[in-house]
């Protein structure tokens, strides 16, 4: 199963990408979540940060695909799941 969130254009901070988790089923082990940031403007590295815990390492999800972010964010998500060890199921597609 694939899910999609819309990142809005003011994302924040962790309480902004706990809202998001919430808008997805509970259970997260067969599905992969794509992230999109088309609208992203201002974010921070603790909303990215939070995103990979609460989707791949506290959620179990099959994977997490972040798509058209920008390289600052983009360096953020590759940075948190090195650190959660969760790279293996983050693909992080940059706009170009």
């Amino acid at each position: 199963m694939i899910k999609t969130l819309g990142v809005p254009p003011l994302a924040g901070g962790r309480p902004r990408a706990g809202a998001l988790r919430g808008t997805l089923p509970q259970d997260l082990t067969d599905v992969q979540v794509v992230v999109d940031c088309r609208d992203l403007q201002v974010s921070t590295e603790s909303f990215a940060d939070e995103l990979v815990i609460k989707i791949l390492r506290d959620g179990q999800a099959a994977g997490m695909s972040v798509i058209n972010v920008d390289s600052v964010n983009a360096t953020w998500f590759d940075a948190s799941a090195a650190e959660w060890g969760v790279a293996d199921r983050i693909k992080v597609d940059r706009r170009g």
